[in-house]
């Protein structure tokens, strides 16, 4: 519940759905109750999706131990058509490339969003080199 009370207070009060904290190198989203990497190596970080899935899975960061690859709905929802990358200007660090998500469409392929464009697409196989955006639950 305490929660859910400063989350409403915070969206009040920033009128924003996203709220950056450069000191720890994190982006909330309130709306959907999600922390997002944004340290300062996000837009270099790139690797196949077995590392970047061990990488985000493995990953002790902002206190939290719980981080994930998201799906590509949570991806795609902190995009920006309107900027170069296309992400919401709440992240600091972001490639204008493409990035995993979690969902698998076919078989042997990956979902991953392409941030140049802000396009979903998919990779054609598991040992591409793409970037990861690690994204945890606000708890």
């Amino acid at each position: 519940m305490k929660q859910l009370i400063f989350l409403v207070v915070a969206i009040s009060l920033f009128g924003s759905d996203f709220i950056a904290n450069s000191q720890k190198q994190v982006v909330l989203q309130l709306s959907k109750k999600l922390v997002w990497q944004d340290d300062s190596t996000s837009s270099e970080r790139q690797m196949s999706y077995k590392s970047a899935m061990a990488y985000c899975e493995t990953l002790e960061y902002d206190g939290k131990n719980n981080w994930r690859i998201p799906t590509a709905k949570e991806l795609y929802s902190i995009i920006d058509p309107n900027r170069t990358p296309t992400v919401h200007s709440a992240f600091s660090h972001t490639a204008s490339e493409r990035y995993w998500t979690l969902d698998t469409h076919i078989k042997g392929h990956v979902g991953i969003i392409d941030f140049s464009n802000g396009m979903k697409k998919s990779a054609y196989g598991y040992e591409e080199i793409c970037h990861i955006r690690c994204v945890s639950d606000l708890k």
